[in-house]
Parts: C-alpha cells; sequence; structure tokens
C-alpha cells in the first residue's frame, strides 16, 4: 500500500488526513448523484454507526426506501459471494465503487483494494464505510485519469458499464474496457454486472432503470453520448470487441442489484427446466415494482427459463470474461 500511495503523490493525489480519501488537487465535478439528500442520509447513517461492515445489523433500521436498500442491503454482496474464496489473496480494482456496499465485501474478502469514484461525496461515503479496512484505498478521480498501479487479478465494472458513454465519450464502453484490460494481469479477470435491455420485466412494462421510462431501452432510445445498455449479444460482442475471451455468464436473480441467489453457467446450461421454480419465485424478491404487469412476470420468467432462454431475457446479467 505504501507503493501505491506514493505513485498517487507522484501523479499529483492529495490525501485528506481526516478521512484518508484521495482525490486529485484540480478535481472536477462529476455529474452523477442520487440526490444531496439522499447520500447526506447515507453519509450520516455510515459515519454514526460503530459497525459498517457487510452484514452490520446497526445499519439495518436505517434502511427505510430503494436508495438506503441499494446502499446499505447486505444483499448487495449476494453478488460477488460465488467468488468469496477465490478473493482471498487477490489485488482487485474497481471501478465506479459508489456509496461502498461493494467496497466493503471486497476489503472484507480481498488482499489489496483500489475503490475508485467521480464524485467527491460518494467516495467520501465509501471511504467511511471502509475506514477500518487498512488494505482498501478509496480514489475519487475519474477513472481515465488514474495512474498506472501495476496488474490486478481483477477488475470490477458492477453498474458501470452502461454509463460509459456519458463519462468518457463516443465509444464510451470500448475505451473503458480496453483500459481495464490493460490493468489486468495476463490471467485476471473483468467483473461485469448490467442490467439486460431484453430482460423479460422490461418487456412487461417495467421502467428502463437509468432513464425511469417504460420501452427506453427496447425502442432503442439510446445514443451515442446518452447511458445505454445492452442485450446480452451485444454485451458478448463488446467484450469480444475488447480483447476478452472465455467468457462466463452468471444469472443474477432477480437482478444483480440485489442477488437472491446468483446462478452459475453449468445451472442455466445445463439444469434451466429443474431452476425454473426458484426463478418464479425469485419475482418476489424484486424491490424496483412495477405498478402493473402487461402479463404474469412469474409465467414469464417460468417460460423463459423452461425453453432455455433464461440468459438472453433474465433482467439482468453478470459477465467474467478472462483477459
Amino acid at each position: 500500500m505504501a507503493n501505491l500511495e506514493k505513485i498517487l503523490s507522484d501523479a499529483g493525489f492529495q490525501k485528506n488526513e481526516k478521512t484518508t480519501l484521495w482525490s486529485p488537487s484540480d478535481m472536477k465535478d462529476f455529474a452523477y448523484s442520487d440526490g444531496e439528500e439522499t447520500e447526506n442520509y447515507i453519509y450520516k447513517t455510515i459515519s454514526e454507526v460503530s459497525d459498517v461492515s457487510v452484514d452490520s445489523k446497526e445499519l439495518e433500521p436505517f434502511i427505510v426506501d430503494w436508495p438506503s436498500t441499494y446502499h446499505l442491503s447486505p444483499v448487495r454482496s449476494n453478488l460477488l459471494r460465488p467468488f468469496q474464496e477465490w478473493m482471498k489473496g487477490k489485488r482487485i480494482l474497481e471501478i465506479g465503487c459508489g456509496c461502498g456496499a461493494i467496497s466493503r465485501f471486497l476489503g472484507e474478502n480481498a488482499a489489496e483494494v483500489v475503490s475508485v469514484e467521480g464524485s467527491f461525496r460518494r467516495a467520501t461515503i465509501a471511504r467511511s464505510r471502509c475506514r477500518d479496512l487498512p488494505n482498501v484505498t478509496v480514489i475519487c478521480a475519474p477513472s481515465d485519469t488514474l495512474p498506472d498501479f501495476g496488474d490486478f487479478d481483477a477488475v470490477l465494472l458492477i453498474g458501470v458499464l452502461e454509463y460509459a458513454r456519458v463519462f468518457v465519450g463516443k465509444n464510451g464502453e470500448q475505451k473503458l474496457l480496453q483500459a481495464c484490460k490493460k490493468r489486468l494481469k495476463k490471467e485476471g479477470k473483468l467483473f461485469v454486472a448490467i442490467e439486460n435491455k431484453l430482460g423479460i420485466k422490461y418487456f412487461s412494462g417495467a421502467r428502463e432503470d437509468h432513464v425511469n421510462l417504460p420501452m427506453y431501452g427496447l425502442n432503442n432510445s439510446y445514443d451515442e453520448k446518452s447511458v445505454v445498455t445492452f442485450g446480452r449479444k451485444e454485451l458478448l460482442n463488446e467484450l469480444d470487441k475488447a480483447g476478452f475471451k472465455d467468457t462466463l455468464e452468471y444469472i443474477p436473480l432477480p437482478d444483480y442489484k440485489l442477488p437472491c441467489t446468483v446462478v452459475t453457467p453449468l445451472g442455466w446450461q445445463k439444469h434451466s427446466r429443474a431452476l425454473s421454480q426458484l426463478a418464479m419465485e425469485s419475482a418476489h424478491k424484486e424491490k424496483q415494482l412495477v405498478p402493473q404487469h402487461l402479463f404474469s412476470i412469474e409465467q414469464g420468467i417460468k417460460n423463459i427459463w423452461n425453453n432455455e432462454i433464461a440468459a438472453d431475457l433474465s433482467s439482468s446479467g453478470r459477465s467474467i470474461p478472462e483477459r
């Protein structure tokens, strides 16, 4: 970690001695937020409790709405629990760490974690969430301004790739993916979790997660500078174009934000019909509810699993390609 601090210092980054958050001396505004009131509530909560661990019981009473659920619920970490043992001894780079829910899980399991967030307030919250973990360094900066930290065993893009065009520019997803590839060891892994624009819940009337409008992704209403998400084959093509091979696809249920379970490639490829009941029941775990579905979402889910097309039509997915 001392070497990391020297790299940051030599690159013009400064460390806040009180919060231990690193940021460039000429930090610019980063236009991403869940709202000042919401983020101040999360910051106050995390700052005032003594137990900020993933499974903290102290945080539970403060989970009162969707934003606080998303930032404080231990269910967030289920996305990565299948890799908990693999992470031991690993060096991990997390891009777009938000308020630190995933950062906390990484810090409790990996040897070294570098978590990056462009928003100063969110990065400050993430730093507070990991304040007792000396193996976690939180940096407030756009990812494309970071110096070379050496190679990592894994790079994480959890709910991040869809914003690449907004913050990196035209063809941003390719620029971001290729930048991640350069930071990986030869056998390193890239973790990508993202909404599936062809997810069955969107056909049933659910609002597109980023713009809060129904049918937005299905209508391909994105443009070259907007947020964008992909269908399964489109995402695989983007990964392949960036040079990532041997991709493993996992299906988080009901989605990657708050998964109650994660189905492995073996599960959905070989045992799809047997898992259809589990997938159906996961619909009731969905926290972003649709006022009225256009059809029975449970039966729709049953159909896609029984017909072995869950990977194409599940609400979101997680891909793990090797470099």
